[in-house]
């Protein structure tokens, strides 16, 4: 059974990130694996999965060589 999602208040804007990084510490890397496919998932399910983009970069012989 999933936990209900709650609404929590912070005094800091700094809160939510220490709050985050707790959280991942007491996880395991397996935990931690599964959560980020998850928001992976959620991510390209907002954005749309990205095009492949061509290397705008290319390394070719000089003529002299």
């Amino acid at each position: 059974m999933e936990k209900k999602k709650r609404i929590t208040v912070y005094n800091d804007l700094n809160d939510p990130h220490l709050e985050q990084v707790q959280k991942y510490a007491r996880m395991t890397p397996e935990e931690r694996w599964e959560e980020y496919l998850k928001m992976r998932k959620l991510f390209f399910e907002l954005g749309g999965t990205p095009q492949k983009v061509t290397p705008r970069i290319s390394v070719i012989r000089p003529s002299w060589m």
